[in-house]
């Protein structure tokens, strides 16, 4: 024990009399750990933490492959989608969604906002719960069905204010 004492007050000694070369080893050891806790708190949050899915090992992406280079997958046709759905007897449950980024216009200029299209079933399977209002209804998804929107919680509070009027709750 008593050599890694005589080490540090060595230590502390040799960057006492080399202030310049004292503050490079501090920054350099302070960018160093900066980083290091960037990339692992992307890890953990990307990696390592499991997804907010009921059971996610029991979840399957199905995609179309572009026939030209059949490598970038497709999204698949509703029709494919209907059919898989209806066919399904190995799958407990079936949801389709499509991502997109639409254009927003709620202030002065138009923004991209992310977004989804998604079927009734899709809430139920991926065990989100709206904490107000409701998610889809099954006649929403046939022809002439109304047009409805669900946002999260978030986007709600950053672009309408939490403006309790917009949650519109009917059965």
């Amino acid at each position: 024990m008593g050599a890694v004492w005589q080490d540090a007050k060595f230590g502390l000694h040799v960057l006492k009399r080399n202030p310049g070369f004292a503050a490079t080893a501090v920054l350099t050891l302070a960018l160093g750990v900066g980083v290091n806790t960037a990339i692992f708190s992307v890890m953990i949050a990307v990696l390592l933490r499991p997804f907010s899915y009921p059971d996610p090992g029991r979840l399957v992406a199905i995609h179309a492959v572009n026939p030209p280079d059949r490598v970038n997958p497709i999204s698949v046709s509703f029709t494919k989608f209907t059919q898989i759905k209806e066919q399904r007897q190995s799958v407990e449950a079936t949801a389709a969604y499509h991502s997109f980024n639409p254009s927003l216009a709620t202030k002065p200029e138009a923004e991209l906002v992310a977004a989804a299209r998604v079927s009734p079933d899709f809430f139920p399977i991926s065990g989100a719960t709206p904490t107000r209002g409701r998610s889809f209804l099954p006649q929403e998804d046939q022809p002439g069905g109304a047009d409805v929107v669900v946002i999260g919680d978030g986007f709600w509070h950053s672009h309408f204010g939490a403006d309790p009027e917009l949650v519109v709750v009917t059965r």
